[in-house]
């Protein structure tokens, strides 16, 4: 059995997929936040994750696109890159619910 400390595993170096799927949905929170008018914290409603191949221990990239923001609901695509950004790691969509305060 493969030994892990909370990343992934440490013999074949890859990164755990939850950690994966955690940085893309900070990303997307995060892109979400930067194209609001009033800036505030959204709420995740659903995360859906395809992983296209394993994550290795280096540098991994995100790349957000907001595909439709109405009064309640954002709609946002993911998707996760290491060394080439047209050899995806993982895509992910993910909805968002947007306070009240941004409304």
């Amino acid at each position: 059995m493969h030994e892990s400390r909370g990343l992934g595993d440490v013999y074949k170096r890859q990164i755990h997929g939850g950690v994966v799927g955690a940085f893309m949905e900070q990303a997307a929170a995060f892109h979400l936040i930067a194209k609001m008018d009033k800036p505030v914290l959204p709420k995740i409603i659903n995360f859906s994750l395809d992983y296209l191949r394993p994550a290795r221990l280096r540098d991994t990239y995100a790349e957000c696109t907001l595909t439709r923001q109405g009064r309640f609901i954002a709609n946002l695509s993911i998707t996760a890159w290491q060394e080439k950004s047209d050899e995806p790691n993982a895509i992910a969509r993910a909805h968002f619910l947007i306070p009240e305060r941004d409304r």
